[in-house]
């Protein structure tokens, strides 16, 4: 599934059933929403025969149940936003239901963004069964972009947190069970530079968080977020505190070269005074 705009230069939902061969079966596509306004960051789940769809309408979080014959039910809402605008939606199949987040954000006026993320479980036909959602995060430096992944019954939802929109994220991490309450809400990488983009996988027994990383960018150049890595961390899927093992495999990377590991810890420093 993915946004398209061949009906509607403000985006729709399309899409298309591929046989595990690679033969796609809709070489026109279908539309899975067809409606005025903005459609858009589709995500897509499926429990065994047919599929949910989740996507951002707007500023409303909507989701739709695709057949495994390509027929789109009329849409549904799955939140409306509670406290501002609900987007970027991402949902798994976890045992016999669904999991999905997305983040919501209302700016407060003052150059202050209040985000969070906010989960909830779906059942078969893709009905909410937390009809408020579940607060997995609230940060008033805004919580944005989840990124979710199975973990038999549970999930994985790991996010950008922090700083503005564009600046200063740190990544983070969290469990959501299978009866709607969150458990290990953790750093993953807490640095003073921006990290983004965050993924996450699980394959049964440990999980990994992989994300965009500016922390060793050039500094003297004429846009700092020109430049990013891809940083990761491992751990077990009963996890606790990974933050600790972010923070040595950092120094092992600097370690080998010492001018980017002096330079990093001057930016920490100067940041830390305000400066």
């Amino acid at each position: 599934v993915w946004r398209d705009e061949r009906g509607d230069p403000e985006g729709d939902i399309y899409g298309a059933r591929i046989t595990p061969a690679g033969q796609v079966l809709d070489p026109d596509n279908f539309a899975v929403v067809s409606a005025p306004l903005w459609q858009t960051s589709s995500s897509v789940a499926t429990l065994g025969n047919d599929f949910v769809v989740v996507w951002q309408d707007t500023s409303f979080v909507v989701g739709a149940r695709v057949t495994a014959g390509g027929e789109a039910s009329a849409p549904f809402i799955v939140s409306r936003g509670l406290m501002g605008d609900a987007g970027r939606p991402v949902i798994t199949a976890a045992g016999a239901q669904y999991i999905a987040a997305w983040d919501e954000h209302q700016n407060v006026g003052n150059n202050t963004v209040y985000g969070r993320i906010i989960g909830a479980r779906l059942d078969p036909t893709g009905a909410t069964l937390d009809d408020r959602g579940v607060a997995i995060r609230a940060n008033e430096g805004g919580s944005w972009a989840p990124s979710i992944a199975a973990f038999g019954q549970n999930a994985w939802i790991a996010w950008q947190d922090g700083g503005t929109y564009f600046t200063n994220n740190g990544v983070w991490a969290a469990r959501m069970n299978q009866d709607g309450t969150v458990s290990s809400v953790v750093p993953v990488s807490v640095k003073r530079t921006e990290q983004s983009q965050a993924a996450v996988a699980c394959n049964g027994s440990t999980v990994l968080v992989a994300w965009r990383d500016t922390r060793n960018a050039p500094m003297l150049t004429t846009s700092f977020f020109e430049h990013g890595d891809i940083y990761a961390v491992i751990r077990s899927c009963i996890l606790h505190n990974i933050y600790g093992d972010d923070y040595q495999r950092r120094q092992r990377c600097c370690g080998q070269r010492n001018g980017i590991k002096l330079l990093m810890e001057l930016y920490d420093h100067k940041y830390a005074h305000g400066q």
